[in-house]
């Protein structure tokens, strides 16, 4: 972000990179200077035997930076994003077959925030191209990848599925409030559920509620979606650091603090009774992770590496 001080204009630059760390601008060679972090990271699979130990399932070597992982809700496979150095690409490991294979390759566009359909048969996930942010759907079934529709809304983030895998839950931020919309697959139709949201939403299996997490503040709250003009509810005063991410799988969250450094814990909070606890204590370090019943995966760091870059903001 870069702030006019004179009148107050924020302007938001993209940089292509994984972590923007240390910038330092010359003001008169209007240059950043800046690092950029990358870890060698592989896909690792473990079922999962108690908090401290777990036995390894597969392990994906893959490219190095950070990526994101989800375990299929049927339990049938896993989907993760390989970056590269001009984008991203889309990734299946089939858990039965023992076989992966490359879904998607776009030109110049980097994914985040995937996401599964509960009847597995469909991901969604943010697509980023030309500094540009767009909600995109491939079908499984039809080998089909194509965008969703979220009409004239700006910047889409954090897309998620409803419990009927028909329509397509998503955030956008106007005026310091956070608006989550739907949108269907079907048909097109863009609504706007809540204007007292957050910036990542879910729904749970049922369809009775949307549970949603705010940047800057900790804790999840619980709207339901049979009264969306209700006063959303704090579900918890335990969690006290914000999350890096979290998961809703039957019932129980799991999350990831956010720390300074990449987290070995996974958490997990219970709403019956209201209990914080450690699920699974790893001894390696991620910033990326999906739950299953016992199946985890995680983007396991295997070494950090940075170099430095510098960029002439116009």
């Amino acid at each position: 972000m870069i702030l006019n001080i004179r009148n107050g204009e924020e302007r938001f630059t993209r940089i292509n990179g994984t972590g923007l760390l240390h910038p330092s601008f010359n003001k008169a060679s209007q240059k950043l200077v800046y690092s950029d972090l990358k870890s060698n990271a592989n896909i690792v699979i473990k079922e999962r035997l108690n908090i401290n130990n777990a036995v390894l399932v597969a392990e994906l070597q893959s490219s190095k930076f950070e990526r994101e992982a989800l375990l299929s809700p049927n339990g049938k496979f896993v989907v993760y994003i390989r970056v590269l150095e001009n984008g991203a690409e889309l990734w299946l490991y089939d858990l039965v077959l023992k076989q992966q294979k490359r879904l998607v390759k776009p030109k110049s566009t980097l994914f985040k925030n995937i996401t599964i359909s509960p009847d597995s048969r469909k991901i969604a996930m943010t697509a980023i191209s030309n500094k540009h942010a767009s909600i995109y759907i491939y079908d499984l079934v039809k080998q089909h990848f194509y965008p969703l529709d979220t009409a004239e809304v700006d910047k889409p983030l954090n897309p998620s599925w409803t419990s009927d895998s028909k329509q397509v839950l998503f955030s956008s931020k106007k005026d310091d409030k956070w608006l989550i919309w739907q949108s269907s697959t079907e048909d097109a139709e863009v609504t706007l559920l809540t204007a007292q949201g957050g910036n990542v939403a879910v729904s749970d299996r049922e369809g009775e509620n949307l549970y949603f997490s705010r940047q800057g503040q900790a804790g999840l709250w619980q709207l339901p979606l049979k009264n969306l003009l209700a006063t959303p509810i704090k579900l918890t005063t335990k969690i006290t650091a914000e999350f890096q991410t979290w998961k809703l799988n039957n019932g129980i969250f799991y999350f990831l603090k956010r720390e300074s450094t990449a987290s070995t814990q996974i958490y997990s909070f219970d709403p019956k009774t209201d209990k914080v606890s450690v699920y699974f204590q790893s001894s390696a370090a991620f910033n990326y992770f999906d739950v299953n019943n016992d199946l985890i995966v995680t983007a396991e760091i295997k070494e950090f590496t940075a170099d430095v870059f510098s960029v002439t903001l116009k």
